[in-house]
């Protein structure tokens, strides 16, 4: 589905756009058929071209490349907006609206409508995209929490995307972030970096200030970026990556099971890896909680059944932009947010960074804290 998005918005679009925005509106004039087709050149196949010389070359000039993917962004929401006012059309079409004049004078102003709509969500998207994660604090009450693990803390990390637009100024002003949270550990859900560590490694050096345990598992751009480069890098680090694994996280007297599942992306890329979901005793004791760190949050009824109090996890970024962050409820059970699941929680995380058009529309990226508490213990 996601492909088939892609390749629609890329190959078949600038034609219905011209089509329905352009030509149907009455906008005929050499200096507006020219704008049309330069803007969609720059939107669609700036994009494309510079991609495959990154790919091939490893070179491209990456300030074309982002001038292309805001444009492709500004392109987006004029296709969805233009899909929505057509989907409304029809009925009209049919039910109401009678004679060719009244029809090109509905496309003529709502073509209008459509493109300053779709700027004023494009400004909003490129506006929040580039502001530093705001902190969601989350209390999660688990009956029969030991004293020692009352107001644990733990900072989630998600869908950074290193590498293309975030830098290593970027993450060095969330370590600040995170160390003044003072969590006792960091939970990095995948989807960190894009791109090869040759290029993206520097970025990455801030990590080394976190002043609590992180751990990681991978998501998907891992793999697309390097795999297992990645991992023994981030090791080196002193950043504990979980492939399908558990270690025993110790404070006072409690006990942290912390887990961690591989993304499936691994399989098919040819990595070998462990035999799945870990179980709650992996550690060869019977934690007094159970965390498991997953990218993709459709694992966990999963890990409900296998005993598990809480899962972390990342991937959807919400839906990102307008209107993705509405209809990805239609695909996703677990878009984004708190979710309880027999006697498990789960948290979405949003995502701290994004991919793609550089767009977050009213959906700012966000760093979670999650606190543990007893239900009787009092705020």
């Amino acid at each position: 589905m996601f492909w088939f998005i892609v390749a629609t918005a890329t190959f078949v679009a600038p034609f219905y756009l011209f089509w329905r925005l352009v030509w149907s509106s009455g906008w005929r004039s050499w200096w507006q058929l020219s704008s049309f087709w330069g803007f969609e050149l720059l939107a669609v196949g700036l994009p494309l071209w510079l991609f495959r010389v990154r790919v091939q070359e490893g070179e491209i000039a990456e300030d074309l490349l982002r001038l292309g993917f805001y444009a492709f962004g500004l392109h987006v929401q004029w296709l969805l907006l233009t899909l929505g006012r057509d989907l409304v059309w029809i009925p009209m079409r049919l039910c109401l609206v009678r004679g060719p004049g009244l029809q090109s004078i509905w496309l003529r102003r709502t073509g209008w409508m459509v493109l300053a709509l779709g700027a004023l969500f494009w400004l909003v998207g490129i506006y929040q995209a580039h502001q530093l994660p705001r902190v969601k604090h989350l209390v999660i009450e688990l009956r029969n929490l030991p004293k020692d693990l009352e107001g644990f803390r733990i900072v989630q990390l998600s869908d950074m995307h290193l590498g293309e637009w975030k830098d290593g100024t970027h993450l060095a002003q969330i370590v600040d972030t995170v160390n003044r949270l003072a969590p006792d550990l960091v939970a990095i859900t995948g989807d960190f970096v894009d791109g090869p560590i040759s290029r993206v490694g520097a970025h990455v050096t801030p990590l080394e200030r976190l002043q609590a345990p992180a751990f990681f598992v991978t998501g998907n751009h891992e793999y697309y970026s390097g795999g297992r480069a990645w991992i023994q890098f981030l090791e080196r680090m002193g950043v504990v990556v979980l492939e399908n694994e558990a270690r025993l996280f110790t404070k006072g007297a409690g006990r942290v099971l912390i887990a961690g599942i591989s993304d499936p992306t691994a399989r098919r890329v040819g990595f070998r890896m462990g035999s799945g979901l870990p179980r709650r005793d992996a550690a060869g004791q019977d934690p007094d909680v159970a965390i498991l760190l997953a990218h993709r949050p459709d694992v966990a009824p999963q890990a409900a059944a296998a005993g598990f109090d809480l899962q972390l996890s990342g991937h959807t970024h919400g839906g990102q932009f307008f209107p993705f962050n509405l209809l990805i409820r239609l695909v996703q059970p677990f878009p984004k947010g708190l979710y309880r699941i027999g006697s498990m929680w789960l948290y979405t995380c949003s995502g701290a960074g994004f991919w793609g058009p550089p767009m977050r529309t009213f959906n700012p990226p966000e760093i979670a804290l999650v606190e543990l508490r007893r239900p009787d213990s009092s705020r």
